[in-house]
């Protein structure tokens, strides 16, 4: 019978800490040994390191605030004079969402605003057709 040498490990308690500039944090656990033709380990050798960092996750640099990596998962914009119309940043509302609306997010106890663009007013608001903007209704 030959020896196998097979190695192994095992990713646990993945945490990403800081969400939109994240670091990516594992506890790793390595696995060594010799697998016979049964497929059972003798000599295993286990080895474990908690608390490694193995990645980063960020933004995409239109975002400064996400939910993602990708340009299209914007929350808030990196610049602030930008709308958000589907998660995406733009210097102006695309042609079709001129309606402008806003909301606020608290983020790292910052309270942060965005104005967005919307093909209609949420319920509750109006678009005035002067300053296509949404208005809360009377």
């Amino acid at each position: 019978m030959e020896d196998v040498y097979d190695d192994y490990f095992v990713i646990r308690n993945l945490e990403l800490r800081e969400c939109n500039s994240g670091q990516l944090f594992a506890d790793i656990e390595f696995l060594r040994g010799i697998r016979d033709d049964n497929a059972d380990y003798s000599y295993l050798k286990a080895e474990k390191i908690y608390n490694i960092q193995i990645g980063s996750i960020a933004c995409h640099p239109s975002c400064k605030v996400c939910n993602g990596t990708l340009d299209t998962n914007c929350m808030i914009c990196s610049n602030p004079t930008y709308k958000l119309f589907m998660g995406k940043c733009y210097p102006e509302c695309p042609a079709n969402a001129q309606d402008k609306d806003s909301y606020q997010i608290v983020y790292h106890n910052v309270e942060m605003s965005q104005v967005i663009c919307t093909g209609i007013c949420p319920f509750g608001k109006y678009s005035d057709v002067n300053t296509r903007t949404c208005l809360y209704c009377n």
